[in-house]
């Protein structure tokens, strides 16, 4: 399995992680994405809703319509990887949703 894939499943399916994830990170979006869904999942909405809030601000201006909705998001290539699909995707697009990124 991927490294990048085991960091997102144990991401969204651990906030105290993501917690410790952030602190060590919080300038990189891709951990506060990912904290936003291990929230969403947790049904911590209020938190989801911020870690979404601040990785939108973290992320480029020129990158921004990449994480616009779930359909683009999840379209990127790097999204497309069979054991993504299978395994990350269910808990992140999911988490994410619940923390309020539109579907389209």
């Amino acid at each position: 399995m991927p490294i990048p894939l085991i960091q997102t499943n144990f991401l969204t399916r651990n906030p105290e992680v993501g917690l410790k994830a952030r602190a060590r990170n919080r300038t990189l979006p891709w951990v506060r994405l990912r904290l936003a869904a291990a929230f969403g999942q947790a049904g911590e909405l209020d938190e989801a809703r911020q870690e979404l809030d601040a990785a939108r601000a973290l992320i480029a201006p020129a990158a921004r319509a990449e994480y616009a909705t779930l359909a683009i998001y999840h379209s990127q290539a790097q999204y497309q990887h069979p054991e993504f699909i299978a395994c990350g995707a269910p808990t992140l697009y999911a988490g994410l949703s619940k923390a309020g990124m539109p579907e389209a």
